[in-house]
């Protein structure tokens, strides 16, 4: 028994040997490919850093020394031209505009005159024109002749607007920049409706101070003292406006109102009549900018010469515009300035302290007494106000003659003044 028991302890002995050189033999097995796999990343690692350098190497000798620190050159933008069918169109005008003036109008000179003003409006007047393609057309226009581009800069459309209407009413300064500089532009020309682009610039978003400083450009060199009327050239009793599709438009206006003929060479007459419609507010600049609260431009119209006084057909001053609509900023920017008069009243007799009050602005009305009873008396106009009883004060600094006819009411003053969706717009 005891002997038996010896022998199965020598044999667990031998067990226990076997499986620990076993384990042993693992272990190192097992750390010697550990040590050849470090090994192959290091060789690997070795190669990469040997290749990487090389071909920094190599990149080295291709560039030369000074060529390391030259600026990156940018290929030079290409000049975008008109198309050859607009170029052909232009030599028509071109050769047309240094003959005589003649009434009569060539079916060759309107097809000339189409294709211009398509192209033309497609490329500065839609809402993303690009202002470099702009100064490529006018560069082409002036190499011409100076008179295509003074012709075509001031084009008009069928609602008698031009690029410049177009490039201030989309707030695209850069174009406006750009038709400025043609030194050919007449910003003081009036659409359809009645509005100049001075008038319509006047309500555009400014986004940064470069378009403050074109804006602050176009007002300085504009009359922003002209009022709004249906079309300028309507002194006449009639005149020869714009050319529709191969129609000649002929407009006449009477104290009845506004006739519109359209004709072509095949004798075709429309006829239309509205009545009334030559009966427009006479609104300025100044009075749109405040109506629709934009604080910007009115101190860029102010600093520009706009006279505060001016009144419209309703007798309304742009201090009454601020005070019905609620501009309490805009009010206080007013009074400040120091040919403002608050106590003008407009056709109904009405002040601009009576007209905040009705209006339900308590806190103008407050601000608007607070500085009459501070300049009481000592405002060179109260005199003026006694002396005139109740009619309405005349508008101070140059103005238009009134218009005979009576104008609407002022509460149309806060509609949105834009032009009509452009036809040229890029599809």
């Amino acid at each position: 028994m005891l002997q038996q028991q010896q022998q199965q302890h020598a044999t667990r002995l031998v067990n226990d040997t076997e499986l620990t050189e076993i384990n042993s033999a693992c272990f190192v097995e097992k750390g010697i490919q550990q040590l050849q796999e470090e090994k192959r990343k290091d060789d690997k690692s070795e190669d990469i850093y040997n290749t990487e350098k090389q071909t920094d190497s190599e990149e080295k000798q291709e560039l030369p020394e000074s060529a390391l620190f030259q600026p990156i050159q940018e290929k030079p933008r290409k000049k975008v031209e008109p198309s050859k069918e607009m170029q052909a169109a232009m030599k028509v005008l071109n050769d047309s505009l240094k003959k005589s003036p003649s009434k009569n109008i060539s079916h060759q000179m309107k097809n000339a005159i189409n294709i211009i003003q398509q192209e033309w409006f497609k490329v500065s007047s839609t809402v993303n024109a690009n202002p470099l393609e702009v100064e490529d057309y006018l560069d082409c226009f002036e190499e011409c002749s100076s008179s295509i581009l003074e012709y075509i800069v001031n084009m008009t459309d069928s609602s008698g607007n031009t690029a410049m209407h177009y490039a201030v009413s989309h707030g695209n300064f850069d174009v406006v920049s750009i038709l400025l500089d043609s030194k050919v532009c007449d910003i003081n020309k009036a659409n359809m409706a009645g509005y100049t682009a001075v008038m319509l610039a006047a309500l555009a978003e400014v986004r940064n101070s470069t378009h403050a400083s074109v804006a602050n450009r176009l007002f300085q060199l504009a009359d922003v003292n002209i009022r709004a009327k249906l079309v300028s050239i309507l002194c006449n009793d009639f005149d020869l406006l714009v050319l529709i599709n191969d129609f000649d438009l002929l407009i006449l206006s009477n104290d009845f109102g506004l006739f519109l003929i359209l004709s072509n060479d095949d004798g075709l007459i429309f006829l239309f009549f509205f009545s009334g419609i030559n009966n427009l507010h006479g609104q300025t600049a100044l009075m749109l900018a405040v109506s629709h609260g934009r604080k910007d431009m009115t101190q860029l119209l102010l600093d520009a010469g706009a006279a505060v006084n001016i009144q419209d057909e309703d007798g309304s001053t742009a201090l009454m515009c601020a005070a019905e609509h609620g501009h309490t900023d805009i009010v206080r920017l007013l009074l400040a300035h120091p040919d403002c008069d608050p106590s003008i009243v407009d056709i109904d007799g009405s002040s601009a302290l009576k007209i905040a009050l009705e209006a339900g602005n308590r806190d103008i009305g407050v601000l608007l007494y607070a500085h009459e009873r501070v300049n009481r008396g000592t405002s060179p106009y109260s005199s003026m106000r006694r002396r005139r009883g109740s009619k309405p004060t005349t508008p101070t600094g140059p103005s238009p003659s009134a218009p005979v006819s009576p104008a609407p009411s002022r509460r149309i003053h806060s509609s949105t003044v834009s032009l009509n969706t452009s036809k040229y717009s890029a599809k």
